[in-house]
């Protein structure tokens, strides 16, 4: 019986996710309301090994606000080394800017976020992606399983 409860415990403690729901995150998005839902549990960075969306999800214009929503399926905040979520813009993996940072302050499982984003002025017809990360800081999951990875590709296009 320990055994089990120790193996429980061990799975619960990796299996904190991510969905990213607006712009669609790559493939699936099964089961996200579902505790522990697998198409939220990307651990590959810096897109949860999904190739990208040919074409994108979304267009978006340049210069104009946009909200960008994602769903926290498992919380496992650690209140002594809280983690925090990021959300980040680029034309490629190699160009990702941080536009916004969360605190994570311990949200209850399934918590919907919209983060508000400035499109990026750019020129027509350009992809780019938008990543959103959860690094739990979580001394007892090991690095780098502590980091989960969603991401949505969209069309920036000039107003």
């Amino acid at each position: 019986m320990l055994r089990q409860t120790l193996l429980l415990a061990c799975v619960a403690a990796v299996s904190s996710h991510i969905c990213l729901l607006n712009p669609h995150q790559r493939g699936s998005m099964e089961g996200i309301n579902k505790f522990g839902a697998k198409d939220c549990m990307l651990r590959t960075g810096p897109c949860g090994g999904r190739p990208a969306d040919d074409p994108p999800s979304l267009k978006l214009i340049s210069g104009t606000n946009y909200t960008v929503t994602f769903q926290q399926n498992v919380n496992h905040l650690d209140p002594n080394s809280p983690g925090y979520f990021a959300v980040s813009i680029g034309d490629d993996m190699d160009s990702l800017v941080e536009a916004a940072r969360i605190p994570d302050r311990g949200a209850p499982n399934f918590t919907i976020f919209q983060v508000p984003i400035l499109v990026p002025l750019e020129g027509a017809s350009l992809t780019h992606v938008i990543q959103v990360k959860y690094v739990t800081n979580n001394p007892s999951i090991p690095v780098p399983l502590g980091t989960y990875y969603q991401c949505g590709d969209i069309l920036i296009n000039d107003p």
